[in-house]
């Protein structure tokens, strides 16, 4: 299944709206268990025509004795039958001082 971009300016109306759609991708995902836990991520970024996406990237995860969070870049390519994503920046659990780097590469048919 494909990621469906949001678009930033799908509150707006009219030209605005569809212009804005075209270079200003947003994503959003999220998760929460019964268990005390949770995982969300964001991305917002521009589209560099119809196939080529980059922008920043945050999100949060945890559970009942653990959270973290995450940022960073993204870079997006659509080949027409997969999309690659190619992600990277600082994790880190929010009680310890050393935040660590992260790299990774998801694959959508």
């Amino acid at each position: 299944m494909r990621c469906k971009e949001v678009p930033l300016a799908s509150a707006c109306d009219g030209e605005l709206a569809r212009r804005l759609a075209a270079v200003v991708p947003l994503s959003r995902r999220g998760l929460w268990h019964g268990f005390q836990q949770y995982w969300s991520l964001a991305r917002v970024g521009r589209r560099f025509g119809p196939r080529l996406s980059l922008g920043l990237e945050g999100g949060a995860l945890g559970n009942e004795e653990y959270a973290a969070g995450r940022g960073g870049g993204f870079v997006r390519a659509d080949l027409r039958a997969v999309e690659l994503t190619l992600s990277g920046g600082f994790t880190g659990n929010y009680l310890e001082d050393e935040p660590s780097g992260y790299v990774s590469l998801a694959k959508m048919l």
